[in-house]
């Protein structure tokens, strides 16, 4: 047992000393490198969702930050170690103080404090956005330099980025397919509609045709389903949470209903699932009067 300890403590003493040069000596040397002229990148996308509700322009460069990083051909990877987490490929980052999605090729050592050492080329993309009518405008303008930060540890070799070329063929063939985008949402849709029967029979029939909704382990809780009704209703292969309440309405019911769906917007203005307010409507109807 003393053993052990022993050897335990050896080991928290090799980790904090490893922590403390991570946090305090680096060595940082940058070099400015010329990208290959590319034109400004011209996106438009639809300004409403299915509910007719503005989309969030925030939510939509977030969206198309994201897409953006997933079309290059080196993804963002991470190893955890015992003290660091190694990433290598490339990562995102919006910056919407600056206008300027920043797009890094890394090859790190990221500590847990948030330092790093290794190597990254950063490209900062310029945005500006517009709203015109029924569409959203956003122009990418590609920088003409990158940067490239080694940060070293002394007395230790940081981790290496591969060739600088194939990042700057990389990062063109991510403003070449940006036109090709296409951003999955999720749209609150939201209804009521009318029945001659009771509270308690509309009920039963959304429980017998639909069943009660279970959240998946990943899932987003957007409903109680203690205190609310909350129903499975299938859309295509997927299955989505509905909110139902009733009320009492003259001789019959209020249906009043709810649900987040699913819709998608493309790059050159092209919509899908853009029915999904009427598509709930008939089915709900269809439900209450089975």
């Amino acid at each position: 047992m003393h053993a052990l300890l022993s050897i335990n403590r050896q080991v928290a003493i090799i980790l904090i000393f490893f922590a403390t040069l991570v946090t305090a000596a680096f060595a940082e040397d940058i070099v400015l490198i010329d990208v290959p002229k590319h034109d400004t990148v011209v996106l438009k996308f639809i300004a409403f969702d299915p509910a007719r509700v503005l989309i969030d322009e925030s939510q939509l460069l977030r969206m198309l930050t994201s897409n953006l990083q997933g079309k290059s051909k080196f993804p963002l990877r991470s190893d955890n170690h015992p003290v660091i987490q190694e990433q290598l490929g490339l990562r995102a980052a919006l910056d919407q103080r600056n206008s300027k999605i920043i797009f890094q090729y890394v090859h790190v050592n990221h500590h847990r404090d948030g330092s790093e050492y290794g190597q990254w080329l950063s490209f900062p993309v310029s945005y500006v956005i517009e709203r015109n009518n029924d569409d959203v405008t956003i122009q990418l303008i590609p920088p003409e330099k990158s940067e490239m930060t080694t940060r070293r540890l002394l007395f230790m070799p940081p981790p290496k980025l591969g060739p600088a070329n194939e990042l700057l063929d990389d990062f063109s063939n991510v403003l070449n397919a940006a036109p090709t985008v296409k951003i999955k949402m999720l749209a609150l849709v939201k209804g009521e509609v009318t029945s001659n029967f009771k509270p308690e029979s509309i009920l039963g029939n959304f429980e017998r045709l639909l069943g009660r909704h279970k959240y998946g382990y990943s899932e987003e809780r957007k409903y109680d389903l203690k205190r609310d009704n909350v129903f499975s209703y299938q859309l295509g292969q997927e299955r989505f949470p509905l909110k139902v309440a009733v009320f009492p309405y003259r001789d019959g019911t209020k249906i009043v209903f709810e649900a987040f769906l699913p819709y998608q917007i493309s790059a050159d203005g092209y919509t899908e699932g853009f029915d999904v307010s009427e598509t709930l409507k008939n089915d709900v109807q269809k439900i209450v009067n089975d």
